[in-house]
């Protein structure tokens, strides 16, 4: 081959390399340099937005059994309302109602305190009488005699005391036999639906062993992420606005916005993300939020600035 044609294939080959760098390298420059960036959106000022805010519960507990027993009555079942203080299981108590009613009886009974009363009132009369006596007809009765009536007399007072005393004591004791019965009902803590039932009538339970669950959705917590260059603003109370993302086919505009306060915000910082936990409570009395959905917490850091003006 002539040294031309040498040189023509590699001028080629050099030039088709440079050609296919210039089109691998195009895409690089756009996304570096020629494009943008997106930027995240920003809050109208006076508020900082959190997006994608998790909505979850506050009021849900599994109601257990506080002592070992057979179960005598589970009532609620799943989807049932119960309200608070409501007895919605109980276990068979027999012998602790009996006990009850025992010290309950003794708890009520005062007539040691009322015959020590009398008791009393009698022998300070005798002494009062054996007193004037003697002072009517020299010793009328001996020195002895008036002794034994004032021991008689301090005696019976003190058995008034005892009398008293015992009678507490039996109270204290109904108190502890109503407890101990108080320990055979499960109670609801609050009003809420019945979402879990896993025991029922004739089980065996041991102290510990869950028999139902009850949750209530009167009110939600919805927790986001913030920066923690946004989070210096957010303090506790601050009022917020938070909507569920959701289409307005599903749920209208109007019932989508609720009304809350920032009840927490975290004391630390995402070492990766360098995000900080906001949490506010929210009142959901139409029980339309629903823990699950996501949601975005608009949040007035203005009410802020307005109490340290007030100052």
């Amino acid at each position: 081959m002539s040294r031309g044609c040498i040189r023509l294939t590699i001028l080629s080959t050099f030039l088709l390399s440079s050609g296919l760098l210039a089109v691998l390298a195009i895409p690089a420059a756009g996304q570096d340099g020629d494009q943008p960036a997106q930027k995240t959106p920003q809050s109208a000022p006076g508020v900082v937005t959190i997006k994608r805010a998790q909505v979850k519960l506050i009021d849900q507990v599994e109601l257990a059994s506080a002592r070992e027993g057979i179960l005598k009555f589970v009532e609620p079942r799943e989807g049932d309302i119960v309200h608070a203080d409501q007895v919605v299981a109980g276990l068979k108590d027999e012998v602790a109602r009996a006990e009850y009613d025992t010290a309950k009886a003794q708890a009520e009974n005062d007539i040691e305190v009322r015959y020590a009363t009398k008791a009393y009132e009698f022998a300070k009369k005798d002494l009062e009488k054996s007193e004037e006596a003697n002072k009517q007809t020299r010793r009328a009765f001996a020195d002895i005699d008036i002794q034994e009536k004032k021991l008689a007399a301090d005696k019976a007072e003190l058995q008034i005391e005892q009398a008293k005393w015992q009678f507490d004591v039996n109270k204290r004791k109904a108190d502890a036999a109503k407890a101990v019965l108080e320990e055979f009902s499960v109670v609801a803590p609050f009003d809420g639906m019945v979402t879990d039932v896993k025991k029922s009538k004739g089980e065996a339970v041991r102290a510990g062993d869950v028999i139902l669950e009850i949750t209530s959705t009167r009110r939600l917590k919805v927790e986001g992420m913030l920066h923690y260059k946004d989070a210096w603003q957010i303090k506790q109370g601050m009022p917020v606005t938070v909507t569920l993302d959701v289409d307005e086919d599903i749920l209208p505009a109007k019932q989508n916005v609720f009304k809350g306060r920032i009840k927490f915000v975290a004391l630390e910082v995402d070492s990766v993300a360098k995000d900080v936990l906001i949490t506010a409570e929210v009142e959901n009395a139409d029980g339309i939020m629903r823990a699950g959905l996501e949601a975005t917490m608009t949040i007035d850091i203005r009410s802020a600035d307005k109490r340290e003006a007030a100052r």
